[in-house]
């Protein structure tokens, strides 16, 4: 067996993903995120702090598309 250490998934790989564990056999979905955002006194060194933003990815989503873009999946076809 290989010793892999990473895999890597594009968006719409993940959107096929998705599509398939829930069951979904119709219609047009797009991959997202949803992100946080906070709020932070930061900065490279005690001297330099600024105010700053963190942001993180929260979820990962699928939402219903009226057309295709490079992240949308066709359900009836993946």
């Amino acid at each position: 067996m290989d010793n892999v250490s990473q895999y890597q998934f594009d968006l719409t790989e993940v959107g096929k993903l998705l599509v398939k564990k829930q069951g979904i056999k119709e219609g047009l979905w797009t991959v997202g995120v949803q992100f946080a955002l906070g709020a932070v006194n930061a900065g490279p060194d005690p001297t330099k702090v600024m105010p700053s933003m963190l942001v993180s990815v929260e979820k990962v989503m699928l939402t219903r598309a009226t057309e295709m873009t490079p992240l949308t999946v066709d359900a009836s076809k993946d």
